[in-house]
Formats: C-alpha cells, structure tokens, sequence
C-alpha cells in the first residue's frame, strides 16, 4: 500500500510551476520536486498527479493499492469521472497508468493536510 500526496504551486502570469510528491510507503517516506512547464496551475496539478503515480509504477514496482491525495478538487473529479473539458489529454496519460494499479483511491484533502506536498511543490518552483 501506498499514499501519493500531490501538489503544485506557482507564479502569477508564469508558465513554470513546480510540483511536489510526498509517497509514504510502510512508513518511509519518498519526497520528489520538479519544475514543469504548464499552461496553469490545474494542469500542473494534472502532471504531478502523473509524475507521482508513474515513480510508484516504475521505482517503487508498486501496483496493489494506492491512495491518491490532492488538495486539487478538478484533478479528483476529473479522475473519478474520468472526463474533464480542459485537461482530458493530461487525464487520459494519468488513466492510462492507472490501469497498472490494483486499486486507486483518489481523495480530495484540504490545503492543510496537505503540507507536505505542498512544501516540495515550492522546492521544484525554485529548482534550476
């Protein structure tokens, strides 16, 4: 079992956001930073979401049972869903690496329990 906590933040009028990963896995915890370029903050959110999932997929070999955190209701929505009007290309990479997974539970949380995320998504914001 794991818990993927997402993020993203950024700059007004930026096209750059950074995004944070926080995996715990039995109590270890995995802490992951990147800046990507996006065309806004949902959409950054969209490509952490991928990016965490993708590094329990490919590093962590992990494919039972993941619980997915974001304080990003349109990323929750849109993956319980599966549809979003605006960022279906970005929701279908994250479906399609879904599908490798066991189960997926995806979460809202609040902008408080979410620290952690929250913390590395500032750090990529500023990694070079």
């Amino acid at each position: 079992m794991l818990k993927i906590y997402t993020d993203a933040a950024g700059y007004p009028n930026s096209n750059f956001f950074g995004i944070g990963i926080l995996i715990v896995e039995n109590k270890v915890q995995h802490q992951l930073h990147f800046k990507v370029n996006a065309t806004d903050i949902h959409q950054a959110e969209f490509l952490a979401a991928i990016k965490g999932l993708k590094y329990s997929i490919e590093t962590l070999h992990n494919t039972d049972l993941i619980f997915l955190y974001s304080d990003s209701k349109i990323l929750v929505d849109s993956i319980s869903k599966e549809y979003s009007k605006s960022y279906q290309r970005d929701l279908n990479i994250f479906l399609s690496l879904s599908k490798k997974i066991n189960i997926l539970l995806p979460t809202w949380i609040s902008d408080k329990e979410n620290s952690g995320a929250h913390h590395l998504a500032l750090q990529g914001l500023h990694t070079n």
